[in-house]
């Protein structure tokens, strides 16, 4: 399955998924992927399916976990993703930010695969202040 080529396409973090997988998650965002889903726009990338399964607790868990991630297109990491989450940190810890190796890399999945990064972390906010990478925050959904 590939991700379909329309302007909405996104890339669901760690912070939104983990509010997602939980059974008393905030519905409106749950309705917001659900529906980016089924018009098959939501990509997923290997550093937050990492960041998620480390997280699963039982072998039933991980089973609704994998079915509820394989909802989503999965956005290979590249060589090239890499090298633009180092080049990035570097240029942003230059200008006083510093950021941890996994959101450069999410970050730099979703600016490499021209997707806008579905989000609940500020941090997300403060990379695409200063590079190339379309946020689509989701901070009101969660009520």
């Amino acid at each position: 399955m590939n991700l379909q080529r329309t302007a909405d396409r996104y890339l669901a973090d760690t912070s939104v998924w983990i509010r997602v997988l939980r059974r008393d998650g905030p519905a409106p965002l749950k309705t917001r992927v659900a529906e980016i889903a089924r018009l098959g726009q939501l990509g997923l990338s290997d550093m937050v399916r990492l960041e998620i399964r480390v997280g699963v607790r039982s072998d039933r868990e991980w089973e609704e976990t994998e079915h509820s991630l394989g909802a989503a297109v999965l956005l290979p990491t590249r060589r090239a993703d890499w090298e633009t989450a180092a080049r990035m940190g570097s240029n942003l810890r230059r200008a006083g930010l510093n950021l941890g190796a996994a959101d450069l890399l999410i970050a730099a999945v979703a600016m490499n695969n021209d997707v806008s990064l579905l989000h609940v972390d500020r941090d997300f906010e403060r990379i695409a202040a200063h590079t190339a990478l379309r946020t689509a925050p989701a901070f009101d959904l969660l009520a």
